[in-house]
């Protein structure tokens, strides 16, 4: 990933909460030497297993990728947080030119498979995480026990200790004060669905104004 400086976002905290936001990850693994992987999962991020925190997630026994964990090298999964154009209309000169800005998360490690407890615990954060605490809520123990047993013999979950992560919030860092106050303000107006995402971080970015 190109990674001007100004770009560059370690701060651990920030980056696990854009993960934890924006949780439906991309996978890249490779599995020969002309053969790239590429998977779409949610992930469950558990901050406090190791130095850099781990990603847990799942896919069909049927999905061969998982049988490659122990053997491949490192995996990179890609988390995109809220992004979008940037008009010159909202600068202080519109002599300039449009941008994308946006806000992405590399995730690298070598996943190990789950065992039947971990892989429960797992799908049960997974909903847990998604249904939230309404009265309405649905929970996995709501499936009768034989039907469970079934649907876990078809998917394989694992777990990935992050040993290196890599974080870019482009986000008007190379522009002026002005030019990136009159973004934010141009975000929160047009109203785009991830415009007001943008525009948060964005803002934090920049600090109190």
């Amino acid at each position: 990933m190109y990674l001007p400086s100004l770009f560059v976002e370690t701060n651990l905290v920030k980056l696990h909460d854009l993960i934890d936001d924006y949780n439906f990850g991309t996978l890249f693994c490779q599995m020969g030497r002309a053969s790239v992987e590429i998977e779409h999962i949610p992930f469950i991020l558990d901050r406090t297993d190791g130095p850099n925190g781990s990603l847990l997630g799942h896919v069909a026994k049927s999905n061969q990728v998982w049988h490659s964990f122990e053997r491949v090298a490192p995996v990179v999964i890609v988390f995109h947080g809220p992004h979008g154009y940037i008009s010159p209309a909202w600068y202080t000169t519109r002599e300039a030119v449009p941008t994308w800005n946006y806000a992405v998360v590399h995730a690298q490690g070598k996943p190990r498979v789950l065992d039947e407890n971990e892989l429960v615990l797992l799908l049960e954060r997974l909903v847990s995480k998604h249904e939230g605490q309404t009265a309405s809520a649905w929970s996995v123990a709501e499936i009768r026990k034989e039907t469970f047993q079934e649907l876990k013999r078809e998917i394989v979950g694992f777990r990935m200790r992050i040993e290196k992560i890599t974080g870019k919030f482009k986000l008007g860092q190379n522009r002026v004060e002005r030019d990136r106050q009159g973004a934010i303000e141009g975000l929160r107006r047009r109203e785009h669905p991830l415009d007001a995402a943008l525009a948060k971080l964005m803002a934090d970015a920049l600090g109190p104004y």
